[in-house]
């Protein structure tokens, strides 16, 4: 997104956390609807992430990823970079 609340990328991903429209459904039973709003959007990613596992030191992070970006595509072109920069010990 390139910190743009507009951002909207060639597969549809919205806002600052890329949020995907299939969320949708799901997003409005948390009270959000406007994925251009900053605060909406960052509360939708955080909240797609949590119901993926993130957080859960027990669960795969290459799921996590998979979960949020909704692709094996994608998950396997960012679990790399995930697991260069992560800080774990």
């Amino acid at each position: 997104s390139t910190c743009k609340p507009n951002a909207v990328s060639s597969a549809g991903a919205k806002g600052l956390m890329q949020v995907m429209p299939v969320w949708n459904v799901k997003l409005k039973s948390i009270g959000v609807t406007n994925l251009s709003d900053p605060k909406q959007n960052i509360k939708a990613g955080a909240y797609i992430l949590k119901l993926c596992g993130a957080g859960n030191t027990s669960y795969n992070s290459y799921n996590v990823l998979r979960c949020y970006g909704g692709s094996e595509h994608y998950a396997s072109r960012l679990y790399p970079i995930y697991k260069v920069n992560r800080n774990d010990r």
